[in-house]
């Protein structure tokens, strides 16, 4: 019986001071993470925009996941058959030159000029050596920044540009990756585009949130101060209104990504 006394009263003398230190600690960690603040700001509306007369949609025959998710994205956007290209390429995470070329060539015999985005059916090949893919297809492959992965890009022609018609104006096609961990998440995330079409700025319609992730990096915070008070150029005329909110030191994105790299390939944004 004494010695569960004893037990006893340790577990109390625990518990009190575990109490009593997180009392001590709870103001310091409140106080290491300011809260945001949300700063309301000014968006342009949507001018135009690319419909599905607009894309190119790109398959790998040789990847089940590129098949299925790239035949659902054709149905739910109307893709137009001759808009669909079809091909053998390898499934890996990273083409060599060689193998870029080819898939280049192949997209640039297939697509109309009227075909002004490409949509790419797949998680991965997701690089051709150190550029992301989708930079290589829309600005073509750099290779010099394999060998000074941390120098600046060039820059891109699509910067500040308020065009819907990229390729006709300036002879490059955006493209995406129709990316997801699984099938049914690619399906949902294609599901979720639909959903969303013409909901920007629609009367009933919760607005749309952005968040600004301001580091100690000060070349990329530019990025986000920049955007909450205001920039001049061409997408700087008032319009839909949109809730953004900027916080110190984040570490990661909301999805865990680190702020201050590309989506894809890993490689050092340029801002």
């Amino acid at each position: 019986m004494r010695n569960w006394f004893d037990l006893k009263a340790l577990g109390r003398l625990a518990v009190c001071a575990s109490l009593a230190l997180f009392a001590m600690l709870g103001p310091v960690a409140a106080q290491s993470v300011s809260p945001a603040k949300p700063v309301w700001i000014s968006v342009p509306r949507v001018g135009g925009h690319l419909g599905a007369a607009d894309i190119g949609l790109v398959i790998n025959i040789n990847d089940p996941y590129s098949v299925a998710v790239g035949e659902h994205y054709a149905r739910q956007r109307g893709i137009p058959a001759e808009q669909v290209l079809r091909l053998a390429m390898p499934v890996k995470a990273s083409l060599n030159v060689a193998e870029f070329e080819a898939l280049a060539l192949e997209i640039k015999s297939a697509m109309v000029p009227k075909v002004q985005a490409l949509a790419l059916a797949w998680t991965q090949p997701y690089a051709v050596e150190c550029n992301s893919i989708t930079s290589a297809l829309t600005l073509g492959f750099v290779p010099e920044l394999c060998s000074q992965t941390c120098a600046p890009s060039p820059p891109s022609v699509l910067f500040n540009q308020a065009s819907v018609r990229p390729f006709t104006d300036f002879g490059v096609r955006p493209s995406i990756l129709l990316a997801g961990k699984t099938v049914a998440s690619g399906i949902a995330l294609i599901d979720r585009g639909v959903a969303s079409d013409r909901q920007l700025g629609k009367r009933g319609v919760p607005p749309a949130s952005m968040v600004f992730l301001r580091t100690a990096d000060a070349a990329r915070g530019v990025v986000s101060a920049h955007a909450i008070h205001g920039s001049a150029g061409p997408h700087a005329a008032a319009g839909g209104t949109a809730q953004g909110a900027a916080r110190q030191g984040g570490a990661a994105g909301p999805l865990g990504d680190p702020p201050d790299r590309c989506s894809a390939g890993g490689k050092p944004c340029q801002h």
